[in-house]
């Protein structure tokens, strides 16, 4: 049981961070009043104005700790509205922070997603790559080739020239025969 109560007044120090001065006070007001009144029972009987100065100095000490007990009770009541608002702002900053996770959330996910689309139009900027290389491979071919039939045109032509040049030597002599002969 002593240690329920510990744990109690342990759990109270922790949920507000105060110590619960006001209960302390209360007890510390009945021990001196227990004793007053003890000590009250067991003096002799007093004269009359000694009786009198006794109970105004008692009541003045009960005053003064009245006036104690509320200034303790208004700081306790301003310790309990600052923990309030204490307690509203960290729920207020749990929000905002739930808030904040789930923008973050939601920014890691556009963040993959755009990863995502990079890769992809890289491996397709890299497949262009490929073809336009590819490309370029086969119009060096064609180049190759456009270069050896332009060789075989130009010999081509100098082949039909030289054949071009022999018959129409040959005609002139085939002429040439037939009006020699004709001319006989």
């Amino acid at each position: 049981m002593k240690n329920h109560r510990a744990s109690s007044s342990d759990s109270c120090v922790a949920r507000t961070g105060v110590l619960p001065a006001l209960p302390l006070v209360l007890v510390l007001v009945g021990v001196l009043l227990l004793g007053a009144l003890a000590e009250a029972r067991t003096a002799a009987p007093a004269p009359a104005g000694a009786q009198a100065q006794q109970a105004t100095k008692i009541l003045e000490e009960l005053s003064a700790l009245r006036a104690e007990l509320a200034q303790e009770a208004e700081r306790n009541k301003g310790a309990a509205a600052t923990i309030t608002e204490m307690h509203e702002a960290i729920a207020r900053l749990g929000h905002r922070v739930g808030e904040l996770e789930a923008e973050v959330r939601q920014l890691t996910e556009q963040q993959h997603t755009l990863l995502e689309q990079i890769r992809e139009l890289r491996e397709e900027v890299r497949g262009l790559y490929v073809e336009s290389s590819g490309l370029k491979g086969d119009i060096a071919q064609a180049s190759d080739k456009i270069d050896a039939l332009a060789d075989e045109l130009a010999s081509f032509r100098l082949s039909a020239g030289i054949i071009v040049a022999l018959v129409v030597l040959l005609e002139i002599v085939v002429v040439a025969l037939l009006l020699r002969s004709s001319s006989r």
